[in-house]
């Protein structure tokens, strides 16, 4: 899945699965800033899968580039579920 050049994209990999993983557990308190934690784990995976695949295929990067606008608009439902709900 992901080519680990270096210890950087390891690194990175894992904050982006505490994200993940950290915005579905403060979600079970409050849905606004879970989300927010969700979607930024999101974002950096998406921009890790990109990042990592340089010399892969198209589709690898459209995956990632799908993950990280998929990540954006989880913080924006969060922003504004936060601001007016």
């Amino acid at each position: 899945m992901f080519s680990s050049d270096g210890s950087g994209s390891k690194i990175l990999n894992r904050v982006a699965v505490a994200f993940l993983v950290g915005g579905i557990l403060l979600a079970m308190v409050n849905l606004g800033l879970g989300g927010m934690m969700f979607g930024f784990g999101a974002v950096i995976l998406g921009v890790a899968r990109v990042r990592d695949s340089r010399g892969a295929g198209r589709e690898e990067r459209s995956i990632g580039r799908m993950v990280t606008l998929g990540g954006a608009f989880v913080m924006v439902d969060a922003v504004v579920r936060m601001l007016f709900l």
